[in-house]
């Protein structure tokens, strides 16, 4: 079973071994037209270049693409999640079982991930978070007595009148991978593989 954070974090790791470097801060200013290099300012007060760009920011690329001249409107959806201690066995059953539309999805030591609420907004409801802990009105006996050992969420970013995830190039040497949605873990391998190919592509 993956652990997507556990995941995340050995992707970092073997990038950073490969010399991938990491910045934190955020780009305030691109210039460049594909043409030649493009120029990256950033909210440090540093500056960068590159041959290629690839815009993969999430909710965020709709702002950076805007200053270059393209429009990509997305909407964020928010997603709560529970990690929850069981009291009991529960029925067993091999990976993730998906009920009304809600992941369960079984963990060591009796422990069980339940999620994720689609709230169109930014804003978390406590409601939907009830709701998607009793399983819709629908949660067995072992579900109800179960412990929350965890509560997090997250925004995800959906395009707007068209599907998930954009993978586009509007200019040339600027790709945009952005959008994913719901997919972001599952489908960043093959995204970034079509970035690499445009790449090699030239």
């Amino acid at each position: 079973q993956l652990d997507p954070m556990q995941w995340i974090q050995q992707l970092q790791l073997s990038g950073a071994e490969q010399g991938l470097e990491c910045l934190q801060a955020s780009v305030t200013g691109i210039d460049g037209n594909g043409r030649g290099p493009w120029h990256l300012r950033l909210s440090n007060g540093s500056e960068l270049s590159c041959d290629w760009l690839v815009i993969a920011a999430g909710l965020g690329s709709s702002e950076l693409l805007e200053s270059l001249g393209h429009s990509l409107p997305m909407e964020p959806v928010l997603g709560q999640a529970l990690e929850l201690q069981l009291g009991s066995e529960p029925p067993a059953w091999n990976g993730c079982l998906i009920w009304k539309g809600i992941n369960l999805v079984p963990r060591p030591n009796r422990r069980l991930w339940l999620g994720a609420t689609v709230e169109p907004g930014a804003e978390a409801s406590a409601p939907a978070l009830a709701e998607l802990q009793n399983l819709k009105g629908t949660a067995p006996t072992w579900l109800q007595q179960a412990q929350v050992l965890r509560q997090w969420q997250g925004l995800r970013a959906r395009p707007s009148g068209q599907p998930a995830p954009v993978l586009e190039q509007p200019q040339p040497r600027l790709l945009v991978v952005s959008g994913h949605y719901r997919n972001g873990i599952l489908l960043a391998p093959a995204s970034a593989e079509w970035a690499a190919e445009q790449i090699a592509e030239g």
